[in-house]
């Protein structure tokens, strides 16, 4: 898809995401590109999407459930390289998502560009979104822009010769960073668990379940669906 020359408001699902990225466990159409992107709100990132600048940039932003949110983005500009490496603090499932712990940027030989291995792995022409129900795992999602063409692409729990695995691990090498490192138990991972909150902010709260039907006396009552 073509880049937007202008950006959304900041806070809305249409700044760092487009419409077709839509996961199936989640009720609101705009569930998915509201929460990844309280992920890149959280780490300072900006949105790839958007911007009439000439730019060749690539990002993974992962996402375990027990250990360490992490963005790798490397950017091509002006015939500059740049690595920029986020974490956040574990774990993942407690929203709001943060603080960052570890924030590093790094000038790379311009030999590193991940391009050949993004074309390699036919990154461009992978569908963004299957919208296939997934048991759960890590999320990786990808994106890229090379000038005005942009592309963004999720998978939870790819396996190993999945494209999305193959391109985010190319990434991950050029940071130099090791999922072992992102484990909840690694050291240096700061892990304070937070309440749980299921609402994702700007989205209306889910529907109340119905109330369990009345029980009559002798009657067993199924409350499999409560």
């Amino acid at each position: 898809m073509a880049a937007r020359a202008a950006c959304a408001d900041a806070k809305s699902a249409d700044y760092f995401f487009p419409p077709a990225l839509v996961r199936p466990w989640m009720e609101y159409t705009d569930a998915a590109r509201i929460y990844y992107g309280l992920f890149l709100t959280a780490m300072g990132e900006p949105s790839l999407m958007c911007g009439g600048e000439r730019i060749e940039a690539y990002r993974l932003l992962r996402l375990q459930s027990s250990g360490a949110p992490v963005a790798v983005r490397v950017e091509h500009r002006d015939g500059v390289v740049s690595l920029f490496v986020t974490k956040l603090e574990a774990p993942t499932w407690s929203l709001p998502p943060g603080p960052v712990f570890e924030r590093r940027r790094e000038t790379l030989n311009a030999l590193l560009s991940p391009r050949a291995t993004f074309e390699a792995a036919g990154f461009w022409n992978l569908e963004t979104d299957p919208k296939e129900e997934e048991l759960g795992g890590t999320v990786w999602l990808v994106e890229a822009r090379v000038n005005d063409t942009y592309h963004v692409v999720v998978r939870v729990g790819p396996g190993d010769d999945s494209p999305v695995r193959q391109v985010g691990n190319a990434l991950l090498r050029a940071a130099g960073v090791s999922l072992e490192e992102l484990q909840p138990d690694a050291p240096g991972v700061p892990f304070r668990p937070r309440p749980w909150h299921p609402q994702i902010p700007g989205l209306p709260p889910p529907p109340e379940p119905p109330p369990p039907p009345p029980v009559k006396n002798g009657e067993s009552l199924d409350l499999s669906m409560w």
